[in-house]
């Protein structure tokens, strides 16, 4: 009888043990992160304290996970939305992502773009090829102050904006145009250069570096009166 007993509370506390395993298995996801040219990653949980944008300011302790290699799995509560940090590697930038309501499995791939001092570094040896490529598509870009612009993402776009010096005053738009380093040689993208970049009518461009040209700022002491130019090849 004894035995019987013992062989039943056996089973009982197996049985809890497992519903307790199974309870808490499903209080959890796992989340991979593959990464490249990436110095540090870490990840902390979503508070309440947020900004309007889902994120929120970087916790002054280092209490978050942090991942050793590329491709570590990490365990992470259910249903819970998450912030990940990442150092990128010298020359790389630093950013942040969010992932909100985090119910299921998931992976990604944190491949940074390059930091604004690379690109910065990079665009004094690729000017001249620029001003170059300018040169052959717009023949009256004589007319016309090219200003520094700056490279995008991993240096292959490039955008800036056009600011007229010539004699006729209906001209004295600033224009924008995008340019795309494709095979070593750099390509204007958006022809005709115009005041606003559209994506509907440069779909090739991505909206992110047409959004990015657009915000350039053009030098106050330069700045042209409304008009309407636009200069074609």
């Amino acid at each position: 009888m004894r035995r019987l007993i013992f062989f039943g509370v056996a089973i009982f506390l197996s049985a809890i043990a497992v519903y307790s395993f199974m309870v808490l298995r499903g209080s959890y996801v796992e989340l991979v992160i593959d990464y490249k040219n990436v110095s540090k990653v870490s990840i902390y949980e979503l508070g309440d304290q947020q900004h309007g944008d889902g994120k929120k300011d970087k916790p002054e302790t280092d209490s978050g996970i942090v991942l050793k290699t590329s491709g570590e799995a990490t365990r992470l509560k259910k249903g819970l939305s998450y912030i990940v940090y990442y150092n990128g590697a010298p020359g790389y930038e630093n950013n942040e992502l969010v992932i909100p309501n985090l119910n299921s499995d998931k992976r990604l791939v944190i491949y940074p773009y390059l930091s604004r001092d690379e690109l910065s570094r990079r665009l004094v040896s690729e000017t001249p090829a620029i001003h170059q490529a300018l040169k052959q598509k717009f023949p009256n870009i004589g007319l016309y102050t090219i200003s520094p612009g700056q490279l995008y993402w991993m240096g292959e776009w490039y955008g800036t904006t056009l600011i007229y010096q010539g004699p006729f005053s209906p001209n004295r738009d600033t224009l924008r145009v995008v340019l795309e380093k494709k095979d070593g040689v750099w390509l204007v993208r958006t022809d005709p250069a115009y005041i606003s970049l559209s994506r509907f009518s440069y779909p090739e461009v991505p909206f992110k570096i047409l959004d990015g040209v657009n915000r350039l700022v053009v030098p106050e002491v330069t700045k042209p009166k409304p008009g309407g130019a636009v200069i074609r090849s």
